[in-house]
């Protein structure tokens, strides 16, 4: 499991370990931050908690070829696999919005995917001039249900249909423009800058920010599990999550009518 736990004067920090691999989400690494995020709630020594990464990604989504090494073993129909990654991301995402304590993202590169939706979770995006942000998921024939139920809610209608529509990358310094992010800091600056954060959260009441969460997150749309199966078991999302590994154009299977 990639992720590095470290506790600095009551700020848990879960740091995404696997640069070469742009710090993307295997069922190990999914699990791995909703488990030590619950544990942390209940923690009464901890009071902040943040999620960075490591390399030139903050987190680039989960881990497609996991994804077809599990569906290629046939150990489990191909459906079943789709399942247990929709429900570790799904925990985790709701790991993250249920914890009483104050999520921070300190998002240091790409912000792709699954990434973004741990963005989208979070309470605080502080963000590198550097990073990056991104719904790529329509180029490989997967659809995130998560994410058009938040990113509308932060950045407005009319800027997530763009988003995750065309899956065009948006530069932090847009991010802030349209409040996906909370703040935007030169790269070198990041971790002082997050660190000092932590700090000016710090100095507020623990349970005040809980009781603030708790409302602020009252009217969240429901996100469900056979939401997030059904829209990533379509034979576009098989064909391409293949394209994908094979480094080639996708065919989709649903488009009707003769490329041009």
């Amino acid at each position: 499991m990639h992720i590095e736990k470290n506790v600095d004067d009551g700020a848990l920090w879960l740091i995404l370990s696997n640069p070469e691999k742009m710090n993307c989400l295997g069922l190990a690494e999914y699990n791995g931050l909703a488990d030590a995020i619950i544990e942390a709630s209940a923690d009464d020594t901890l009071d902040v908690i943040a999620i960075a990464g490591t390399g030139r990604a903050f987190c680039t989504g989960g881990n497609l070829k996991e994804i077809l090494a599990e569906q290629a073993k046939g150990e489990l129909p191909g459906k079943v696999v789709i399942q247990r990654f929709a429900d570790a991301s799904l925990r985790l995402f709701q790991a993250i919005e249920s914890t009483p304590k104050t999520v921070v993202a300190v998002v240091n590169g790409y912000c792709h995917a699954g990434g973004l939706s741990i963005a989208l979770s979070a309470d605080i995006c502080i963000a590198s001039d550097r990073a990056d942000f991104c719904v790529p998921e329509a180029k490989v024939g997967l659809a995130d249900p998560y994410a058009p139920l938040r990113l509308a809610r932060a950045v407005g209608l009319p800027t997530a249909r763009w988003m995750m529509y065309t899956a065009e990358r948006i530069s932090a310094v847009r991010a802030l423009e349209i409040s996906l992010v909370n703040k935007v800091v030169p790269h070198d600056q990041l971790k002082e800058e997050a660190t000092a954060l932590v700090r000016q959260l710090q100095k507020t009441a623990p349970t005040s920010r809980a009781i603030y969460k708790k409302c602020l997150n009252s009217d969240l749309p429901a996100f469900t599990r056979e939401a997030m199966i059904s829209a990533n078991a379509s034979p576009d999302a098989v064909e391409g999550l293949r394209a994908f590994v094979e480094r080639r154009e996708a065919v989709w299977p649903s488009r009707r009518y003769a490329a041009t």
